[in-house]
């Protein structure tokens, strides 16, 4: 299902980077972490990055920061307060539920 999950991120990004607006060699990236299934595979809790934005940047410690600030910025604060909203620690979460809705959503943004 993560696949599925990075997919959809990618679509809905539009196949491009959410910060860079570049194609190719994308990656959908986890804005908070994946501490449970509910941030896991919530789409408005991923970006499309490039490779090298993914790795060297929001992966290395010394440019965290500012690419947070960037994707920050591409999300937008309504949806960023949203992800910060949702719980942290364990969840119950209907995994097929979950595979229904993303699966929709792949089908909604196909091009």
């Amino acid at each position: 299902m993560d696949a599925l999950w990075s997919e959809v991120v990618k679509l809905r990004w539009e196949n491009k980077s959410g910060i860079s607006g570049r194609t190719g060699n994308l990656n959908a990236h986890h804005i908070l972490g994946k501490p449970n299934n509910r941030l896991r595979y919530e789409v408005k809790n991923g970006i499309a990055l490039t490779f090298n934005e993914h790795i060297h940047g929001i992966h290395n410690e010394g440019r965290r920061e500012q690419y947070m600030e960037r994707i920050i910025k591409a999300i937008g604060p309504k949806d960023y307060a949203y992800i910060k909203s949702l719980p942290k620690g364990p969840t119950k979460t209907d995994l097929r539920a979950v595979e229904m809705m993303l699966l929709n959503m792949k089908r909604e943004l196909m091009p």
